[in-house]
């Protein structure tokens, strides 16, 4: 399954456009914040202006919708990944 997180304005107009159009099945709300929806293997994380995607960089910069989407690859023991990765 891939997980893709992408930042939006408005997460509920999102939440309409992806299932009302897309075919998307709402899976998870967090208020204004935050969503997940999917569609066969793929979820997808829309991530408002509150939600905690969206706080500012070390440099000040703002991440805001396009541009700032990534990837999301979820592991059961990131410690254990990292101590391997790392010897």
């Amino acid at each position: 399954m891939a997980t893709i997180r992408y930042l939006v304005k408005d997460v509920d107009s999102s939440i309409a456009f992806y299932t009302k159009h897309l075919g998307f099945e709402l899976i998870q709300q967090m208020g204004t914040a935050f969503a997940i929806v999917a569609k066969g293997d793929l979820n997808l994380w829309l991530s408002g202006p509150q939600s905690s995607a969206a706080r500012p960089m070390p440099d000040g910069r703002k991440p805001e919708a396009g541009g700032w989407n990534r990837f999301v690859i979820e592991v059961d023991d990131i410690e254990s990944l990292v101590t391997s990765m790392k010897s």
